[in-house]
């Protein structure tokens, strides 16, 4: 059988940089979102409206339960 894995989980939000300073403060490490769309999509205002206000959340087989829970209490203590 075939499982997807996925090392990133992305959120949109209206200050990025904000989000990221919270999270690290609260002990998960994060970037902004560098993955351009691919040049040979053409993008619209919307793709680049994203592309700016997006987070990578870390997201990987290897996190245990408690690490998952922490980025899930930082996240919500951020909302």
């Amino acid at each position: 059988t075939s499982r997807d894995v996925y090392q990133d989980y992305v959120v949109v939000t209206p200050n990025p940089k904000k989000l990221i300073a919270h999270l690290l403060a609260n002990g998960v490490q994060t970037m902004e979102n560098t993955y351009p769309f691919p040049d040979c999509i053409e993008k619209g205002l919307n793709a680049w409206e994203y592309e700016s206000k997006s987070v990578r959340i870390p997201c990987t087989p290897e996190h245990t339960d408690e690490e998952i829970s922490r980025v899930i209490e930082a996240i919500n203590s951020y909302v």
